[in-house]
């Protein structure tokens, strides 16, 4: 399993849009990265005793999440995510499912992920069924993004970030979602494998800031 290693930031909007020239210099943007970002949005799923809220706020080393990513409403696919943590450290483990499918998981309903021929999605049926797990709440945000290729450096921006506790909300046009954080603020999120070039450091110490856990999911958990 390749960890790779993240770290957050939270930073002002003014003090990202004078970063982007030189990230986009030195950076290819997303490919569904346009002038104004793209929508990000995700229903996360925790288990009757909030297990995964409590390792965030009790802050252990070891921790993971299953959440559902969609990059549009009317998307006819959608991602399926298992994230794992250790420390500063992360692995990410993506299952492609259709909106049906999706839309059986927004009711709590996971047998169709027994029956597939894939190793994680057993693995995550047994994680949601052993741990009693439903849909917990929505996050969504607008997220700018740049990609280098040297050790898979992915570097993001979230501004706008917003929740719900309506979980069947997940596939509406315009949900009702309410600000988590000041609009003047968004987290600045750094990944790599191996290494970061020493320009990329040069980037991160600019920002002149101690690094910070940033559980969007925690937050919005939370905020209710």
């Amino acid at each position: 399993m390749l960890l790779r290693k993240e770290i957050k930031y939270v930073i002002p909007i003014v003090q990202f849009y004078g970063m982007q020239r030189e990230l986009g210099a030195l950076m290819a943007p997303d490919v569904h990265c346009g002038p104004n970002g793209y929508m990000v949005r995700s229903l996360y799923f925790d288990s009757a005793f909030n297990t995964d809220l409590h390792d965030s706020l009790d802050g252990l080393l070891i921790k993971g999440k299953i959440r559902l990513r969609l990059y549009s409403h009317d998307s006819k696919s959608v991602k399926l995510e298992y994230k794992r943590k250790h420390d500063h450290d992360g692995a990410k483990h993506v299952l492609t499912i259709s909106r049906e499918q999706a839309e059986r998981m927004a009711f709590s309903d996971y047998d169709f992920l027994q029956t597939m021929d894939n190793p994680l999605a057993r693995q995550i049926w047994l994680r949601l069924t052993e741990g009693a797990y439903r849909p917990a709440s929505i996050v969504e945000y607008t997220r700018y993004a740049y990609a280098y290729p040297a050790s898979d450096i992915r570097i993001t921006f979230d501004r706008d970030i917003r929740t719900s506790c309506a979980p069947l909300a997940f596939f509406d046009e315009a949900p009702a979602l309410f600000p988590m954080c000041p609009g003047d603020q968004g987290v600045f999120e750094v990944k790599y494998n191996d290494f970061l070039p020493a320009v990329f450091k040069g980037i991160i110490k600019r920002l002149d800031m101690i690094p910070q856990a940033n559980s969007k999911y925690m937050q919005s958990r939370l905020f209710y």
